[in-house]
This record gives structure tokens, C-alpha cells and sequence, in this order.
């Protein structure tokens, strides 16, 4: 399965491996606020969602298990995507 961000005919659709997760969120920012979308657990550990609110240049992070401070460090490589190398633009922490 692919992970990160993939453009779709219904939307963005995002994929992450979290084995360890029990809960995962998409925080997407829309508008200049973040919303939580919960994603869906599949099996063998990935956590997936479609959107139609997303598209390609949205700013977006994952939340795992509710806490906003696991990875602090990671958010700005998971604001532009979870594969990217940097992130352009502020960081807001």
C-alpha cells in the first residue's frame, strides 16, 4: 500500500503505518484552521482516509492516539507530506 498523500478521482486519499497506533487523525488545515478527520484502521497497521477537503498543496499532519506531542519534531516534514525532505513556509507548533 502506498503511504502519504495520493491524488484520487474522490479526493486525496492518505495512507500511514503506525503498527503501535490504536487511534489515528488527519489534521487537515482548511481555511487557516485544522480539523480532525479520523482515519481508518486497516489490518497489518496502516490507517487510511479519502477526502474530497483536501487537494494537492494542502497542509496536513497526522495525530497519533490523540496526543498533538508525539513527533513535535516531524510535523513540519508531515505538514507537506510524510515523505517530503522539508516543508516550505512557517511551522506552527
Amino acid at each position: 500500500m502506498p503511504f502519504g498523500a495520493e491524488l484520487t478521482q474522490a479526493g486525496v486519499r492518505f495512507s500511514l503505518w503506525a503498527p503501535s497506533a490504536r487511534r489515528m487523525e488527519l489534521m487537515l488545515t482548511m481555511d487557516g484552521a485544522e480539523q480532525a478527520l479520523p482515519m481508518e484502521a486497516l489490518p497489518a497497521g496502516w490507517f487510511h482516509i479519502v477526502t474530497a477537503d483536501a487537494q494537492a498543496g494542502s497542509l496536513y499532519r497526522f495525530r497519533i492516539d490523540g496526543d498533538p506531542s508525539i513527533c513535535r519534531s516531524c510535523i513540519a516534514l508531515q505538514s507537506a507530506d510524510a515523505r517530503a525532505r522539508r516543508r516550505s513556509g512557517p511551522v506552527r507548533l
